[in-house]
Protein backbone atom coordinates (compact mmCIF):
# COMPACT_ATOMS: atom_id res chain seq x y z
CA UNK A 1 0.00 0.00 0.00
CA UNK A 2 1.13 3.26 -1.03
CA UNK A 3 1.97 5.87 1.83
CA UNK A 4 -0.08 8.77 2.23
CA UNK A 5 1.31 12.45 1.74
CA UNK A 6 -0.30 15.35 3.40
CA UNK A 7 0.57 18.63 3.02
CA UNK A 8 3.73 17.48 0.96
CA UNK A 9 5.29 20.01 -1.72
CA UNK A 10 7.16 17.78 -4.20
CA UNK A 11 9.76 18.73 -6.24
CA UNK A 12 10.73 17.62 -9.84
CA UNK A 13 13.18 18.76 -12.34
CA UNK A 14 11.78 18.18 -15.65
CA UNK A 15 13.87 18.64 -18.89
CA UNK A 16 12.84 19.24 -22.72
CA UNK A 17 14.12 16.77 -25.48
CA UNK A 18 12.35 16.07 -28.84
CA UNK A 19 10.26 18.81 -28.32
CA UNK A 20 8.65 17.56 -25.06
CA UNK A 21 8.97 18.36 -21.28
CA UNK A 22 9.34 15.11 -19.41
CA UNK A 23 11.02 13.94 -15.81
CA UNK A 24 12.92 11.00 -14.51
CA UNK A 25 12.46 9.79 -10.93
CA UNK A 26 14.27 6.60 -10.29
CA UNK A 27 13.01 6.44 -6.77
CA UNK A 28 9.40 6.21 -8.64
CA UNK A 29 10.90 4.04 -11.15
CA UNK A 30 10.21 6.39 -13.99
CA UNK A 31 12.35 7.87 -16.94
CA UNK A 32 12.00 10.08 -19.51
CA UNK A 33 8.61 10.24 -18.63
CA UNK A 34 6.91 12.60 -20.89
CA UNK A 35 4.27 15.23 -20.26
CA UNK A 36 2.11 14.46 -23.50
CA UNK A 37 0.26 16.89 -26.05
CA UNK A 38 -1.33 19.77 -24.14
CA UNK A 39 0.61 18.41 -20.65
CA UNK A 40 3.11 20.59 -22.80
CA UNK A 41 1.42 23.83 -22.50
CA UNK A 42 2.19 24.56 -18.66
CA UNK A 43 5.75 23.86 -18.88
CA UNK A 44 5.95 25.76 -22.10
CA UNK A 45 4.30 28.70 -20.33
CA UNK A 46 6.18 28.14 -16.88
CA UNK A 47 9.41 28.61 -18.49
CA UNK A 48 8.61 31.56 -20.60
CA UNK A 49 7.48 33.38 -17.53
CA UNK A 50 11.18 32.57 -15.56
CA UNK A 51 13.32 33.18 -18.59
CA UNK A 52 11.20 35.32 -20.74
CA UNK A 53 12.49 33.22 -24.28
CA UNK A 54 11.03 30.21 -25.44
CA UNK A 55 12.01 26.48 -24.28
CA UNK A 56 14.92 24.53 -26.27
CA UNK A 57 15.93 20.91 -26.16
CA UNK A 58 18.48 20.15 -23.11
CA UNK A 59 16.48 23.22 -20.98
CA UNK A 60 15.36 22.28 -17.76
CA UNK A 61 13.83 23.77 -15.01
CA UNK A 62 12.68 22.45 -11.50
CA UNK A 63 8.58 22.62 -10.16
CA UNK A 64 6.77 22.53 -6.88
CA UNK A 65 3.81 20.98 -6.81
CA UNK A 66 1.15 19.73 -4.47
CA UNK A 67 -2.38 18.97 -3.92
CA UNK A 68 -2.75 21.73 -1.56
CA UNK A 69 -2.71 25.31 -2.20
CA UNK A 70 0.85 26.47 -2.69
CA UNK A 71 1.45 30.18 -1.23
CA UNK A 72 2.21 32.16 -4.85
CA UNK A 73 1.94 29.43 -6.57
CA UNK A 74 1.75 30.11 -10.37
CA UNK A 75 -0.96 27.29 -12.42
CA UNK A 76 -3.65 25.71 -10.65
CA UNK A 77 -4.74 22.59 -12.68
CA UNK A 78 -8.25 21.62 -11.72
CA UNK A 79 -9.67 17.87 -12.15
CA UNK A 80 -12.40 17.46 -15.10
CA UNK A 81 -12.29 13.83 -15.44
CA UNK A 82 -11.54 9.94 -14.60
CA UNK A 83 -10.67 8.25 -17.98
CA UNK A 84 -10.55 4.83 -16.09
CA UNK A 85 -8.69 2.21 -14.84
CA UNK A 86 -4.71 2.75 -16.24
CA UNK A 87 -5.91 4.92 -18.57
CA UNK A 88 -5.23 8.60 -16.67
CA UNK A 89 -7.41 11.72 -15.90
CA UNK A 90 -7.98 14.92 -17.25
CA UNK A 91 -7.37 18.10 -16.04
CA UNK A 92 -7.70 21.74 -16.67
CA UNK A 93 -5.08 24.44 -16.26
CA UNK A 94 -5.53 28.27 -14.99
CA UNK A 95 -3.01 30.75 -14.83
CA UNK A 96 -2.44 32.85 -11.45
CA UNK A 97 -2.41 36.14 -12.85
CA UNK A 98 -0.69 37.72 -9.32
CA UNK A 99 2.07 35.55 -9.74
CA UNK A 100 3.48 35.80 -13.11
CA UNK A 101 4.50 38.72 -15.61
CA UNK A 102 2.24 40.00 -17.73
CA UNK A 103 3.76 39.67 -21.22
CA UNK A 104 3.86 35.94 -20.31
CA UNK A 105 0.16 36.17 -20.26
CA UNK A 106 -0.22 38.43 -23.29
CA UNK A 107 2.16 35.49 -24.92
CA UNK A 108 -0.04 32.77 -23.91
CA UNK A 109 -3.39 34.13 -24.85
CA UNK A 110 -1.61 34.74 -28.30
CA UNK A 111 -0.72 30.67 -28.50
CA UNK A 112 -4.08 29.53 -26.76
CA UNK A 113 -6.95 32.84 -27.29
CA UNK A 114 -8.99 32.63 -24.74
CA UNK A 115 -6.88 30.18 -22.24
CA UNK A 116 -7.47 33.07 -19.48
CA UNK A 117 -10.88 33.40 -19.13
CA UNK A 118 -11.33 29.50 -20.62
CA UNK A 119 -8.63 27.33 -19.27
CA UNK A 120 -7.06 24.60 -21.00
CA UNK A 121 -7.67 20.80 -20.59
CA UNK A 122 -4.95 18.34 -20.64
CA UNK A 123 -4.66 14.81 -20.19
CA UNK A 124 -2.19 13.52 -17.04
CA UNK A 125 -1.00 9.03 -17.69
CA UNK A 126 -1.33 6.80 -15.02
CA UNK A 127 2.22 7.83 -13.75
CA UNK A 128 -0.08 10.58 -11.34
CA UNK A 129 -0.67 7.61 -9.19
CA UNK A 130 3.25 7.18 -8.41
CA UNK A 131 3.03 10.62 -6.80
CA UNK A 132 -0.54 10.71 -5.43
CA UNK A 133 -3.11 7.67 -3.90
CA UNK A 134 -5.60 9.07 -6.03
CA UNK A 135 -6.13 11.81 -9.16
CA UNK A 136 -6.61 14.61 -6.56
CA UNK A 137 -9.06 17.94 -7.57
CA UNK A 138 -6.71 20.40 -7.56
CA UNK A 139 -2.79 20.39 -8.50
CA UNK A 140 -0.76 23.65 -7.41
CA UNK A 141 2.26 24.17 -9.60
CA UNK A 142 5.14 26.77 -8.71
CA UNK A 143 8.49 27.57 -10.16
CA UNK A 144 9.70 29.62 -7.52
CA UNK A 145 13.01 28.85 -5.81
CA UNK A 146 10.86 29.11 -2.46
CA UNK A 147 7.07 28.80 -3.60
CA UNK A 148 5.79 29.63 0.01
CA UNK A 149 7.84 32.65 0.90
Amino acid sequence: MKETINNAVMTLPIFRKGGTWMFNDPGRELYEEPFVGMANLPFEFIYFDKNGVHARDGDEITIYFSENEIPNYNIKAEHTDDLGENKGDMYKMFINRDTVKRQSIQHLEQMVPGIMQNGQEFWLCPALLKFFNFAPKRIYVSYLNTPWV
